[in-house]
């Protein structure tokens, strides 16, 4: 996340795949006995910066940057507190990591259909095609630099997404992909990577959970 505030998250992301695969696994040992907890610095910070994601239209001249610096204050606080060292430590305000994992599947799908309805009210209701909305998706695409930036980041982001599933470690350590890449593949262009990354990471935490029981 620290790179990403230099870089395209795109990049940033796959220098995180890289990290992963080059990390030593835990061992069956370590995933049965240490049931991974978000503590509340690290949850109340996720939830709090998808708040100022989902204000971030609402706001004015005045208001856009500073709750912007908000949004990316927010996702420093986590390392200056050191979560990591709790992630196996109990607390009352604690929740599991695939809990937050489902929280965040539910408020960033809930984002991109606010954003989908959006975008096609701006589209003549007689021109509401599937080629018309590729079309002016297009056009949106680059009608900014700023826009094109942000935009092609999310289409690399994407990218990088699928080839991390299929060609990923831990996806050779499961087994071929199979039937889970035509939902997996559904679920990210309708929804968003955003929305399929956290429902599928939350479904691996299940699956190494009860591997391990």
């Amino acid at each position: 996340m620290l790179l990403g505030q230099l870089v395209g998250i795109s990049v940033a992301s796959n220098l995180f795949y890289l990290a992963i695969c080059l990390s030593m696994p835990r061992s069956q040992f370590e995933i049965s006995n240490s049931s991974l907890l978000a503590p509340p610095v690290l949850w109340f910070s996720v939830l709090l910066s998808l708040i100022t994601v989902g204000v971030s239209p609402l706001t004015s001249e005045r208001t856009f940057l500073p709750n912007l610096l908000l949004m990316h204050a927010l996702l420093f606080v986590p390392f200056i507190s050191n979560p990591t060292s709790n992630f196996a430590s109990k607390s009352s305000f604690s929740i599991r990591i695939r809990t937050l994992y489902s929280i965040i599947t539910v408020l960033v799908l809930a984002l991109r259909l606010r954003t989908i309805l959006s975008a096609l009210s701006y589209i003549p209701q007689e021109a509401k095609t599937l080629k018309m909305v590729v079309v002016v998706a297009w056009r949106v695409l680059h009608s900014h630099p700023a826009q094109s930036s942000i935009g092609w980041d999310v289409v690399w982001t994407t990218i990088s997404f699928f080839v991390w599933k299929i060609l990923g470690i831990r996806m050779q350590e499961q087994g071929s992909l199979g039937p889970k890449l035509v939902p997996l593949v559904t679920s990210t262009f309708v929804a968003s990577v955003g929305v399929s990354a956290a429902d599928d990471w939350r479904k691996e935490e299940v699956e190494e959970l009860s591997k391990a029981e």
